[in-house]
């Protein structure tokens, strides 16, 4: 097994982490959402390519970048999910790839090919990985930034590496903190001289190239301002309003500690600056957590490719004794086989869904637009209001009913109520206009998910008004907790 490893080319690397990807992602291509944030990115890719620019009739406070991603599939594609999620899952095995390549640097091949495939897998599994999140189209220029600065420093390798890590920061802004963090070692290690002046010119070239990409269309329109504020202030709101600083210390104790070991075990004379250069990134990540003061399962996609290389090299200074290493190859095997468990249970899913309602798509965003569209016809259900499962917006053929509810859980974050245009001045006022005045024909909850609940006052005008004007149309899954209210004033079909 370690000889054929050592044997492979890069090619075959390659295409071992494409199907590799994809086999162990392909059976979550027919979920309707895995996580809310991906259902939002897709709406406002749609958005774009019906001609509106993010943050202009529809908002959500995630980078430009983003939406142009999820914007180009669906330009190219069509309203494909499968084609969303296999975009998905190439840009997973291409940050394995580079991972696999930056792990060159400090580790040897073998090591450095198990980096990259526990690349796919952490990227892929556990939580919400199986989407596609802003943090995955972060972690590919990121991981491919580092690797242009582990090579010569070149003039064109130090542009082309600061407009990587521009592209990563347009996908993810919190990524500025690390990556000055990566930019300030990289000009100090040259010294306070004209060398590390000009490493710093290049690196900052690059990045403003690659923000002043992501802002053009901004600029020509004259629409800048938008930016700061959707983008810059509604953030700073946002992190300021859901801190939770003492619940980031343990992964900043965990990084802290492999850091350590790696100084011990890892660390030699011939990969010392890639050495501090990696410590640079994770030590950036720390900080940009506790500033953040949040962490969220797909946070961690951001760092996982740099973490495992420290606990891949870690586990390889390990004096494993003789018999270990001869079992070793099948322990890996079947620990990979058995490790993916979510998408096997996920393909039995699918089946259910082949088998209940003559379709591979499957969850409760299909489910509840399906039914409506088969009782109601393709117009009436354009304007519902969907509070939960609102990727079901897009399969309706529709958008939501105003521009912050382009994901539901912004009507109850207050602090981000003066960043957005064109809206009411509060959640109460928000949730009113759309239920007297844009007078949704139906609405969509999971009640044990319930955005408004955690408003009081917003939750209780919403109880009153479903039971003034709306009645309970069609309740799904097991529990019911997924159900659809009618309109009174319209007909029962």
């Amino acid at each position: 097994m370690w000889s054929r490893i050592s044997k492979l080319s890069p090619l075959q690397i390659l295409l071992i982490f494409v199907v590799v990807a994809f086999l162990i992602r392909f059976p979550f291509f027919f979920r309707d959402y895995v996580d809310h944030d991906e259902s939002t990115f897709i709406l406002m890719g749609q958005a774009l390519v019906d001609g509106y620019l993010p943050y202009t009739k529809y908002w959500d406070l995630k980078p430009p970048m983003v939406f142009y991603f999820f914007a180009g599939i669906i330009a190219v594609f069509g309203k494909s999910m499968i084609a969303i999620r296999a975009a998905g899952s190439l840009v997973v095995a291409l940050t394995a790839f580079y991972s696999y390549k930056l792990s060159r640097a400090y580790l040897d091949k073998i090591a450095s090919f198990f980096v990259g495939l526990l690349t796919i897998y952490l990227l892929s599994l556990f939580g919400a990985m199986q989407g596609v999140m802003s943090e995955h189209l972060a972690a590919l220029p990121l991981v491919l930034g580092m690797l242009y600065l582990t090579k010569k420093h070149t003039t064109k390798n130090l542009i082309l590496a600061g407009f990587l890590f521009g592209l990563a920061i347009n996908f993810r802004l919190n990524l500025a903190y690390a990556i000055f963090f990566v930019n300030a070692f990289v000009c100090l290690h040259a010294g306070l001289n004209k060398a590390g002046i000009k490493k710093g010119i290049f690196l900052s070239i690059g990045s403003i190239l690659a923000v002043i990409l992501s802002l053009l269309p901004y600029i020509l329109t004259d629409q800048l301002a938008l930016i700061k504020t959707s983008v810059i202030d509604a953030s700073i709101a946002y992190s300021a309003a859901s801190k939770q600083t003492l619940k980031t210390l343990p992964l900043i104790l965990a990084v802290a500690l492999l850091c350590g070991l790696a100084y011990k075990f890892i660390r030699s004379k011939e990969n010392r600056f890639n050495f501090y250069l990696l410590l640079s990134m994770l030590f950036g990540q720390a900080i940009m957590f506790l500033i953040s003061g949040k962490v969220n399962g797909h946070y961690l996609i951001q760092v996982f490719p740099f973490l495992l290389i420290i606990f891949v090299g870690l586990i390889s200074k390990i004096p494993f004794p003789k018999k270990f290493n001869k079992i070793a190859p099948k322990l890996i095997i079947a620990l990979f086989i058995l490790l993916p468990m979510e998408s096997y249970l996920e393909i039995a899913t699918v089946v259910d869904s082949k088998k209940k309602y003559d379709r591979l798509y499957n969850g409760e965003g299909y489910n509840t637009a399906h039914y409506l569209m088969e009782h109601y016809g393709t117009e009436l259900p354009k304007n519902s209001f969907y509070l939960n499962e609102h990727i079901g917006y897009w399969i309706l053929n529709t958008m939501s009913p105003t521009a912050i509810t382009m994901h539901p859980s912004n009507l109850v974050r207050e602090t981000t109520f003066e960043h957005v245009e064109n809206i009411q001045s509060d959640p109460l006022s928000e949730l009113k206009y759309i239920l007297e005045v844009k007078k949704p024909n139906f609405i969509i909850v999971d009640e044990d998910r319930n955005q408004l609940r955690g408003d009081s006052i917003v939750f209780d005008y919403y109880k009153n008004s479903l039971e003034k004007y709306f009645t309970l149309e069609k309740e799904f899954t097991p529990d019911k907790s997924v159900k659809i209210y009618k309109r009174k004033s319209i007909a029962v079909q």
